[in-house]
């Protein structure tokens, strides 16, 4: 009976192996989503990095034809046995990526390092942070969040920060350089 498994690849050949297997006649799903850098065009990149899903049954396909195409690191197993995944898992992300792509990627403004913004949802609305950075992928973004005397670096999707009005005239207190770098100090 064919099942579902997951493949694990080398870095960015996830692409070339599924064209590679689908020559062969292996039913092979890609989960991809859309990525949009500061200064490029949008581009389809893999959900999971270095993962591919193939749907073979193990009993009657020769293994030859996924685990020695060129790319393919391993086929992920429990012990000595691949682990089946069943069709409900594959069927739920490909609806999960469908809600995704018609969800914005980027937010309404230009996100600028120690800026003050505001959570306006999840766990943490209403909280407000200044932004750190962006962080891979593109539509997650990093920020300091400041309660209770603690400072803490959370990680979630840039969708969820809203400018604060009149934040852009609030100065960001720096420290000024010591060193030159390498330890060479500034006189």
């Amino acid at each position: 009976m064919k099942q579902w498994y997951a493949l694990y690849t080398k870095p960015k050949a996830e692409k070339t192996v599924e064209a590679s297997l689908k020559k062969c006649g292996i039913e092979t799903y890609l989960p991809e989503t859309t990525t949009v850098a500061a200064s490029q065009t949008p581009k389809r990149v893999p959900f999971f990095p270095c993962y591919l899903f193939i749907r073979v049954d193990l009993e009657v396909d020769n293994p030859a034809f996924w685990r020695w195409t060129p790319g393919v690191q391993y086929i992920v197993s429990y012990g000595d046995w691949p682990v089946p995944l069943p069709n409900e898992v594959i069927n739920l992300i490909k609806y999960k990526l469908e809600k995704l792509e018609g969800q914005p990627t980027r937010p309404a403004y230009k996100l600028v390092p120690g800026e003050i913004d505001r959570i306006y949802k999840g766990p943490f609305q209403n909280m407000v942070t200044i932004f750190n950075c962006p962080t891979t992928p593109i539509v997650r973004v990093s920020a300091l969040l400041s309660s209770l005397s603690n400072s803490a670096r959370l990680h979630f999707a840039s969708s969820a920060l809203e400018r604060v009005s009149g934040a852009a005239d609030v100065p960001v207190n720096k420290r000024p350089r010591r060193t030159r770098g390498r330890g060479r100090r500034i006189n």
